[in-house]
């Protein structure tokens, strides 16, 4: 086995860096990978506008300490047998993006991403026309003098990429890039449905108003309605019994009869007050449903608490499961 080195630039969601001085961004993150190990170093935006740059671009290195002859091969073919080390590359640039995003939005403080998700394999490995692309990816390998470029055969996709416009801050201290790298280095990362409400959070910040409002309403309904199925099971209610209740299950009853009911009173106590911000929510989606008001009158600083509420009734319920097993 060889340990093989593959190099590219690319596209971040759009955030804010504040207070960082050049030396700043030559700290890395370091993400261990299932096949690698990936080292990110923003792109220094060289901005000075009240201590902010603008990074929407960094350097990714991947370090693959066990690469196979076999993935050297697709590294240099120039047919179809490039797609094989492509997905290879390609695989690991998601999980990293995946990951940044996470990372940004929770440890790294930043609550408004522009752009969400990676780019599609397409954007990733296009062509420019006739020109080099932009973004050209290269390996090595260890103890090589020079590098090699790697241009896969990718059919050309003629869409027009749009680019967001920029209407709000999304900025990240280096106190927040150190709290990254820790949360790295322990694997702390959130749980899925964390990291939905945080996304449609910030989807919601970034102009999407009443979709957003309806895909957190619907979130939190459909949490709930996991939570009381799988309390009253445990709780030696048949599956039949579930069921005939099903339509008796509406949004209103899961939230302010069965979940009090099903916690302690000391903890009913205390989720009373994110029990009443999502309540504000499911008034807000049903009157969105019904017709009764439009975009213009949601009230998002009280979606957005409505959604910060939720991810405490998440944190909530899972506590109450774990507790209920003991």
């Amino acid at each position: 086995m060889t340990r093989v080195f593959v190099e590219m630039t690319i596209e971040l969601s759009d955030f804010v860096t504040w207070k960082w001085a050049n030396k700043d961004y030559d700290v890395p993150l370091k993400f261990n990978l299932s096949n690698s190990i990936a080292k990110l170093v923003l792109h220094n935006p060289q901005m000075s506008f009240e201590n902010r740059g603008w990074v929407y671009k960094a350097n990714l290195q991947l370090e693959f300490s066990t690469a196979s002859d076999y993935f050297i091969r697709c590294l240099r073919s120039k047919g179809d047998l490039s797609l094989k080390a492509a997905e290879i590359i390609y695989d690991c640039y998601k999980q990293v993006t995946n990951k940044f995003e996470t990372l940004l939005l929770t440890v790294g403080g930043v609550g408004i991403l522009a752009q969400e998700g990676p780019n599609s394999f397409q954007d990733i490995f296009k062509t420019r026309g006739t020109s080099p692309r932009e973004n050209l990816i290269s390996w090595w390998i260890e103890g090589s003098t020079s590098k090699e470029k790697f241009n896969p055969k990718i059919l050309k996709d003629r869409r027009k990429i749009r680019n967001p416009l920029f209407k709000r801050e999304r900025s990240i201290t280096t106190l927040g890039w150190r709290k990254m790298q820790i949360a790295l280095s322990n694997s702390d990362f959130p749980s899925v449905e964390i990291m939905e409400l945080l996304r449609i959070k910030s989807r919601l910040q970034w102009g999407g108003l009443k979709i957003a409002t309806i895909e957190a309403a619907v979130f939190a309904e459909n949490l709930l309605r996991t939570y009381s199925v799988d309390v009253m099971k445990k709780r030696g209610i048949s599956g039949k019994r579930i069921k005939e209740l099903k339509d008796d299950l509406n949004f209103n009853t899961l939230l302010n009869v069965v979940l009090p009911l099903s916690v302690s009173e000391g903890k009913a106590k205390i989720i009373q007050t994110h029990i009443v911000k999502v309540n504000v929510l499911r008034k807000i989606r049903n009157d969105l449903v019904h017709g009764e008001i439009t975009e213009t009158d949601i009230d998002d600083k009280a979606v957005i608490e409505a959604i910060d509420s939720t991810i405490k009734l998440v944190e909530l319920t899972r506590s109450n499961r774990v507790s209920s097993r003991k």
